[in-house]
């Protein structure tokens, strides 16, 4: 029988066909997107992919895992006075306790789409979160008035707060669903916004 360069691929190569292939049709299609697409996209069997992630799930986790492995920040803030960093570890807490696990997809794809180069627009942030983008804005404004970001433009000082809060809601997916206390919250978000505020980009 004549091989081909599809039968040819190691596993390794094959996985990494079907996460590139799996992301641009999330992407396009939302979560509607099936193994089938992505097989008759590659042009190979539906079996062939669940051989590799044996359901959705697992194909949807490796995209993520692909997508964050880390986070470029373009408006790197200056260190901030104690009083806007207490801002910013309050606002996170207030979403932190206001993330359901019915929209956890939802944020990780509009963070999907925004790291993918397909930023979402306000309207399906604002779906996601009600009063995600007012605050947000006003806490970019009011750290260039006060000099807490370095000379950067608006756009770039949003793309800092957007990548600190959806890189904190990704990364604490799995504390979310923790019975924390207030203190100890408070401590991990406290950590957390520390990082990014010195500019660190790699988690």
């Amino acid at each position: 029988m004549k091989s081909n360069s599809k039968s040819r691929m190691s596993r390794e190569e094959r996985a990494e066909q079907i996460v590139s292939i799996g992301k641009e049709l999330m992407l396009k299609k939302g979560y509607s997107f099936t193994a089938k697409d992505i097989a008759n996209a590659i042009g190979i069997s539906e079996t062939m992919i669940y051989c590799i992630f044996p359901n959705k799930k697992k194909i949807i986790e490796a995209i993520y895992s692909k997508i964050f492995t880390s986070v470029e920040i373009l408006g790197i803030p200056k260190e901030a006075s104690e009083n806007y960093r207490n801002e910013l570890i309050d606002y996170f807490i207030f979403f932190y306790k206001n993330v359901t696990e019915r929209n956890m997809l939802e944020f990780h794809y509009l963070y999907a789409m925004d790291k993918s180069g397909n930023r979402p627009d306000l309207s399906l942030l604002e779906k996601s979160a009600p009063n995600l983008n007012g605050p947000l804005e006003n806490y970019i404004i009011s750290g260039i008035n006060k000099g807490y970001f370095r000379k950067v433009n608006t756009e770039s000082a949003a793309e800092f707060i957007y990548s600190a809060f959806f890189n904190f809601v990704f990364f604490h997916e799995l504390f979310l669903r923790e019975k924390l206390s207030d203190e100890e919250l408070k401590c991990k978000i406290s950590t957390f916004i520390d990082l990014f505020i010195n500019g660190i980009n790699k988690i």
